[in-house]
């Protein structure tokens, strides 16, 4: 069957809008790691686009392309070894879960955003070292000639004030 341009737009626009969420959703799932969440979420981009057809535009597309997840990441746990000790039942509880916090991430990253531009420069410079830069605490104590513990310090009191200032952003909305 034909697909034609405007819908070949309409599914790239829709899975562009909800790919964080959809593979926050198979990351939850898949537990042994990230090429198996990969694995999943390749399996179901593919079957999105070739059920597209099907799809009830009256429906959250976000919703559906996490049902469709679910039975890929069903579908790799009958296939892949390290994983058949999960039962079919847990494997549901955890996507019924996994749902309303792939659904928040959008907003929550939007929130850490904002809550980071709103760090004093220290923390920030702080957040970006460990963060973006990727040094763990034992290089930033010593590249800031601190003790380790007054790193771990610093990040735990930045971490508290980032969560306090996500859950609030996210309650005021």
């Amino acid at each position: 069957m034909a697909v034609s341009d405007e819908a070949n737009e309409r599914f790239v626009e829709l899975l562009a809008a909800h790919t964080k969420r959809l593979y926050a959703f198979i990351r939850t799932l898949m537990l042994n790691g990230e090429n198996d969440a990969e694995e999943v979420f390749q399996a179901t981009c593919l079957v999105l686009w070739r059920k597209f057809g099907e799809y009830d535009p009256a429906k959250d597309f976000g919703a559906w392309a996490c049902r469709m997840a679910y039975f890929e990441a069903l579908r790799q746990k009958h296939k892949s070894q390290r994983i058949q000790h999960m039962s079919e039942a847990a494997l549901e509880a955890l996507a019924v879960a996994a749902e309303p916090i792939a659904q928040q991430i959008d907003r929550r990253r939007e929130a850490l955003a904002d809550c980071l531009a709103k760090l004093n420069v220290p923390d920030r410079e702080t957040v970006q070292l460990r963060y973006f830069t990727g040094l763990r605490p034992k290089e930033m104590a010593a590249r800031k000639g601190r003790p380790r513990h007054t790193v771990y310090r610093e990040l735990s009191r930045i971490h508290s004030l980032l969560m306090r200032c996500v859950q609030r952003k996210l309650e005021s909305e």
